[in-house]
Order: C-alpha cells, then structure tokens, then sequence
C-alpha cells in the first residue's frame, strides 16, 4: 500500500489490516520512482520482508548481548539475509547495510579515536556501508566525536564505496 501512495496518483488497496479507496499523498514525494525503504529487522520473518521489500536493512542486532555475541548474531543475520535475497532472485549486494550501535558498543565507540575505526571497519567487512551512532553523552565523547567526524569518516567513505 504504501508504494502504491508513494509512486501513484491515487491509491485503491483493500488487505487484511487497512483499506484505502482513492487515497492520495500531497505533494508526492520528489524521489522517483518512490523515496528508498529502509526496513529494520531483527528476526527471521522480517528479514525476509527486508529482502523483498527494502533498499536498506537496518539492525542494531538485539538486546542483552555482549559485543562479540551481538557480532556474530548480526553476522548470521546478514548471511541469512543474503539467503533470502538469492531465493527471490535478488542480488544480495542490491540491499544495502544499515547498523544502529547499541548497547555497550554505543556507550565506548567514542572512548578514543582508536575505539571507532576498528569496530565500523568490522561491520563494513561484512557488507554494511551505513552506520548510526547516538550522539555522544559526555564531553570528553564529543571532542573525540569532532574528530572522528572529521578525520575518520571522510576516509572510512572513500575506502567503503556505498551500494547504488
């Protein structure tokens, strides 16, 4: 429904949970043919949908696990979404990466400028090219964050060429 709203006119849908009948979204959106999808998923059946329906997948890979569990999860997710992507016929490499960083990884990513590198350049081997962090709590994590953003990111971004 929502990328029939978003690419034409007027919408008529009728499924199990809404029903629309000559629904219209003013003005329509600048980016044709429709603004991108970003789909967050965690589990088994919304990864599916991210694969059929997504221009992005976004995760922070779930609650109450130490990094390195919370790697590894994220890992299997990504394969397992790949999976999705071929059995749809679907280039895997058609989807980009999203990582919101949670949990204990959010709260130290910005301890030192030696923290941040090391934990995207994991995740970007794995195929993620978007990465969302929260802004920094402290101020001792802010001047470390000014310089990331000023440093790091710029060359993070021409090492790890974005999908599409």
């Amino acid at each position: 429904m929502l990328d029939s709203l978003l690419t034409n006119e007027t919408t008529d849908y009728s499924g199990k949970f809404h029903t629309v009948d000559g629904a219209v979204i003013s003005p329509q959106p600048l980016q044709k043919p429709s603004p991108p999808f970003t789909v967050g998923a965690l589990g088994k059946r919304m990864l599916k949908l991210a694969a059929k329906y997504g221009d992005t997948w976004n995760t922070f890979g779930g609650l109450n696990f130490p990094p390195d569990q919370m790697y590894e999860k994220i890992k299997a997710d990504n394969i397992f979404l790949d999976e999705c992507c071929m059995k749809i016929d679907r280039d895997p490499e058609s989807l980009r990466r999203s990582i919101l960083f949670f949990g204990k990884e959010a709260w130290t990513l910005f301890d030192s400028m030696d923290n941040f590198q090391p934990l995207v350049e994991k995740y970007a081997e794995i195929g993620f090219t978007e990465f969302i962090m929260y802004y920094p709590w402290t101020p001792k994590h802010v001047s470390v964050f000014e310089r990331i953003a000023e440093t790091h990111i710029p060359e993070l971004r021409s090492t790890y060429q974005t999908v599409n």
